[in-house]
């Protein structure tokens, strides 16, 4: 019996087998994440893409192929707040308006979720101004809200629960089963 054997052809078909599970592992996983984004306008939500990295160069075996999943772009605003949803932050007070004179977004926060109106107080008295819409300071004037955030370390999560399976299948593929 004569074998013909190439050894490039193995190693190609074997990395498109792994670029191939990865990338359907990345859909898999930006859904996972997508479901666990705590949303309020959903830009950190529509922000979480996947990519996979191989060598460029089809001879270098020993280059890497990688899954890339989580927010791809340098540049998204996202980032900016990304580390506070991760991390989550301590209790803190945050005013509609700083000492500076600038709008720190807690007031658009609030109109989205339906906790202020703006008007005059329930007696029909006193300047319009944004309001507590109800609890126990129905009425009052919104200045700003007390908050905290606690962590969601979504992304940790998520590939503790995946790594096993992906890892699996690419270990399959590279014993050529």
């Amino acid at each position: 019996m004569k074998m013909n054997f190439n050894s490039e052809e193995v190693t190609q078909a074997k990395i498109a087998a792994i670029k191939k599970v990865y990338h359907d592992w990345g859909f898999i996983l930006r859904r996972a994440l997508k479901e666990m984004t705590p949303v309020d306008r959903g830009s950190l939500r529509s922000a979480i893409q996947f990519r996979v990295e191989a060598p460029r160069n089809k001879r270098d075996i020993t280059g890497t192929i990688r899954l890339i999943v989580g927010v791809l772009d340098p540049n998204s605003p996202v980032l900016r707040y990304l580390k506070f949803v991760v991390e989550g932050t301590r209790p803190h007070f945050v005013p509609v308006v700083t000492k500076g004179g600038k709008f720190t977004g807690i007031l658009g926060w609030a109109q989205r979720h339906g906790l202020v109106y703006y008007g005059s107080s329930p007696s029909g008295k006193g300047k319009q101004a944004w309001r507590w819409e109800s609890g126990e300071n129905k009425g009052k004037i919104f200045g700003g809200l007390e908050t905290f955030q606690p962590g969601n370390d979504m992304f940790n999560v998520v590939y503790n629960r995946y790594y096993s399976q992906i890892e699996s299948e690419i270990q399959s593929i590279l014993r050529g089963e």
